[in-house]
């Protein structure tokens, strides 16, 4: 069967947009009919916008399954996911060198005075049960959003362009992703069908550039090197585990570290996230470039058959 994996990206990313726009005003009138249900008379309730990102997400849901297909991208990473002892020691340290990364800027944070433990979570069981849940949480995103998009977005995007091109727009989109967060001025007074195509001009509306830029590039850095890595490697699982183990600690941070006192610093971010800080920015700007480097280096390993490297 012939793949058109450009094809398959190009319409994962518009069919969901176009489709959900067209579909959320009547979803919307359904919804509100349903005032007064005991189960789903809360969804009456909901704003426009976020009853339009729901249909998104659910019309993504339906088509990635056929857009993975016709894409080639389960053919094709099928063999980066084959399990071998090699890859899941790649797992683990990796995770070991994106847990330490992170917990490196927290350990900054607290010298230099910006941060403390939450007294209210710091009983012994309530920790060790957020860790585990937390922990559960970072291994699934960092898996399907590897699948994702450097599987299926940055694979697609290799077909037809060079790697660095590649992987600069499947970078671009993985941190434009993270801020797709509709807001309207005011709620709809009346719903017609072109009510979901006013919501486009607004799709980055919380989106706050004096605080939000360096997220943005920390998660664009990330998404560089995690590409350079995956095309010098060949396989999924050190990426997975380097994203599980940045995720894994700034969700650990977000529990139980606050600031104090609450306020914005450039270094740190708001309140107790790092990543809205440009710490962080520079410590992904040092793996991207250190990826890219190794990569460089790497020579033509890019275009043959990989072993199971496992050193980043």
């Amino acid at each position: 069967m012939r793949r058109y994996p450009l094809t398959a990206l190009i319409v994962f990313v518009s069919v969901p947009l176009l489709l959900g726009c067209l579909l959320a005003p009547w979803v919307q009138q359904v919804l509100q009919g349903w005032e007064g249900h005991p189960w789903f008379g809360r969804l009456a309730g909901d704003r426009f916008e976020r009853v339009a990102t729901r249909c998104v997400q659910v019309i993504a849901l339906l088509l990635i399954g056929p857009c993975l297909k016709y894409s080639g991208t389960l053919e094709r990473v099928g063999p980066m996911l084959r399990w071998t002892r090699a890859r899941g020691g790649s797992f683990l340290r990796w995770f070991a060198l994106g847990f330490a990364s992170m917990l490196t800027v927290y350990a900054a944070g607290f010298w230099a005075g910006m941060y403390e433990f939450s007294p209210h979570r710091a009983s012994a069981a309530r920790l060790a049960i957020s860790l585990t849940d937390m922990l559960i949480g970072s291994l699934l995103i960092g898996l399907l959003e590897e699948y994702l998009f450097r599987g299926f977005v940055f694979g697609a995007l290799r077909k037809r362009f060079s790697i660095a091109v590649a992987a600069t727009a499947s970078s671009a989109f993985f941190s434009m992703v993270h801020f797709l967060r509709p807001k309207l001025p005011a709620q709809p007074e009346a719903l017609t069908w072109t009510s979901g195509f006013e919501l486009i001009p607004h799709m980055f509306a919380r989106f706050r550039p004096a605080y939000d830029w360096d997220f943005a590039l920390t998660l664009f850095f990330m998404g560089m090197a995690l590409c350079a890595l995956m095309a010098r490697h060949g396989q999924l699982y050190g990426i997975a585990g380097l994203h599980t183990g940045w995720v894994w600690v700034l969700q650990s941070g977000k529990e139980f570290v606050i600031q104090n006192p609450r306020r914005h610093n450039f270094w740190f971010g708001w309140g107790e996230n790092p990543a809205q800080g440009a710490l962080v920015t520079v410590v992904a700007a040092v793996f991207a470039l250190t990826a890219w480097i190794l990569l460089l280096r790497c020579g033509d390993c890019h275009s043959r058959p990989k072993s199971d490297t496992t050193s980043p």
